[in-house]
């Protein structure tokens, strides 16, 4: 089982190579800039109880949600993705060492924030960001 202890993050040289690689202009990049993910894992972490396995970071997962969405892409489809896309491993924070979750555990997380909050989760993402950081990045 893949836990949030398995992830590899970036170290410097890779974040460095990934920053050049990767266009200052680009969404993520961007996105990354504008938005306090750490915000949100409260809500996020609301939703998980002291039981099980020890879930993948839940922020990790909302990023994985966000790219899904953002590309229009299946859960196997933005997994696969991740493989390869140095951007998405970028906005991710994560090492092309890191090993990737399977595609079921979006279904999972979706399941346990459910419907309302994970809507809650993006109202406050689009919310609060809707003005100067949504422009800033290119999406006004």
């Amino acid at each position: 089982m893949l836990t949030a202890s398995c992830l590899v993050p970036l170290v410097d040289p890779e974040r460095q190579m990934f920053l050049e690689v990767v266009p200052e202009d680009h969404f993520l990049r961007r996105l990354l800039q504008a938005v306090d993910f750490e915000q949100f894992r409260p809500l996020l972490e609301s939703a998980y109880k002291a039981f099980g396995r020890p879930p993948l970071d839940c922020l990790f997962m909302l990023k994985l949600e966000l790219l899904a969405r953002q590309y229009r892409l299946s859960d196997r489809e933005v997994i696969a993705a991740v493989r390869f896309n140095i951007a998405y491993r970028l906005f991710l924070g994560i090492s092309l060492k890191s090993p990737l979750p399977h595609h079921t555990l979006l279904t999972y997380f979706r399941e346990r924030l459910g419907p309302e909050r994970l809507q809650q989760v993006f109202d406050n993402l689009v919310g609060k960001h809707a003005g100067w950081a949504w422009s800033r990045i290119g999406c006004a």
